[in-house]
């Protein structure tokens, strides 16, 4: 499936992975959660990155693969591999027999070098017949030379980009990116703390929201407000999901997301996935805080 028809509504909800006490994948409860966001108005997701999946070992990949190919049956998933070289050729049999063709390459946190990581993205394309989007989360993680290259041999299809920026208005490695790929293949992946650059100034593809997971019809009218124009709308309606990104990013964003679902009665979560824990009860209350001027209480 083209990029363009995954993003048709702008925004691919990057979700959370619910697991039971024994930390197997919770199926019942993902999907839960997945339900929630559809009906919200949201139809591409994302397995991958708040869903801690360089975390799994290979039976917990195996039950992801089952939830998003089950999700996929009725609407546009794509699902997080690896990052590690040898993580991804063991997950490749897996995605092959689910038949599941949208993949997001996670952000190589060990030992790497821009040439290195060009050579596993190679790899990587040439095992599954297809290129991948990668996910760029530092300064010059691919140099723009290095990520030409890529595109042109069609192992990189897309890029997702999360590189934090003190103003996301003056970031010059996102130009670059958005000069070899063109803002047709560049998903923002700053969530909506960048939103109104990303979207109303640099026109990319969309944007991935962990928000969504929350309050998908406020995330989806945001992306209406600035499509027609109407930035006070959108920054209205952006005030209070800024507050829960605020948090998450003094707490963690996959751990106050994960919990926050819970605490929201969306789906039960449970456990973290180690190396990560909860939200500690002495910072409970301001997650709470923050969800509870999100989603006010019926």
């Amino acid at each position: 499936m083209a990029l363009a028809d995954i993003l048709a509504g702008k925004v691919l909800a990057d979700l959370p992975m619910a697991l039971h006490a024994d930390l197997s994948v919770n199926g019942e409860a993902t999907l839960r959660l997945i339900a929630h966001v559809r009906a919200g108005g949201i139809a591409a997701l994302l397995i991958g990155s708040n869903a801690n999946l360089q975390a799994f070992g290979l039976a917990q990949f195996a039950a992801a693969v089952e939830i998003a190919a089950e999700a996929a049956r009725h609407g546009p998933v794509v699902l997080g591999i690896g990052p590690e070289l040898g993580r991804t050729l063991d997950q490749a049999p897996l995605i092959e027999r689910a038949g599941l063709a949208n993949l997001l390459l996670l952000p190589v946190l060990a030992p790497a070098d821009t040439h290195g990581t060009a050579d596993g993205i190679r790899h990587i394309a040439d095992r599954l017949g297809r290129g991948v989007t990668v996910d760029l989360v530092r300064d010059n993680h691919l140099r723009p030379v290095t990520l030409r290259k890529l595109a042109e041999e069609g192992a990189v299809t897309a890029v997702r980009y999360g590189v934090p920026m003190p103003n996301p208005g003056d970031d010059g490695y996102l130009d670059r990116v958005i000069e070899v790929m063109g803002p047709e293949r560049v998903i923002g992946g700053l969530g909506e703390t960048a939103i109104m650059d990303h979207l109303a100034v640099r026109r990319l593809a969309g944007f991935s929201s962990g928000a969504a997971a929350l309050v998908p019809g406020r995330i989806r009218a945001i992306v209406e407000a600035i499509a027609a124009g109407a930035p006070g709308e959108a920054r209205r309606l952006l005030a209070p999901v800024l507050e829960l990104e605020r948090v998450r990013a003094m707490l963690g964003p996959i751990q106050v997301l994960h919990d926050a679902v819970s605490h929201a009665g969306i789906a039960p979560m449970g456990p973290q996935m180690p190396m990560l824990s909860r939200v500690k009860d002495k910072y409970r209350a301001e997650m709470a805080a923050a969800l509870a001027a999100l989603i006010p209480a019926p």
